[in-house]
């Protein structure tokens, strides 16, 4: 058995910190009244969607995407931040990027 946590498809949780190896509990041979605790942390969000080129009715060919940072009227000079970036999935126009939370 093993303990995790029922999270959001778009959420990477992952565990932080525990006692136990989360990953083989054994609760046959563990004691009737046994506590496991356990800290999970978010540390990514995806955004996931699909790209179509409204004219060609088709998902475009390694389209590039990124994410990125808004930008703030008093650094014009200075480009956004990028954060993740990814290419389409030509098949199904399909794509994924990571961010962080918050």
């Amino acid at each position: 058995t093993a303990m995790g946590v029922d999270e959001p498809e778009a959420w990477m949780v992952f565990a932080d910190a525990a006692v136990d190896d989360l990953d083989n509990i054994r609760l046959a041979t563990s004691p009737i009244h046994t506590t496991l605790n356990a800290v999970y942390m978010l540390e990514n969000l995806l955004v996931t969607g699909k790209a179509v080129d409204v004219a060609l009715r088709i998902s475009p060919k390694s389209l590039p995407i990124v994410l990125q940072e808004p930008s703030s009227p008093s650094s014009s000079a200075q480009p956004p931040t990028p954060i993740s970036d990814t290419t389409v999935m030509s098949m199904y126009g399909y794509f994924q990027l990571r961010a962080a939370p918050g």
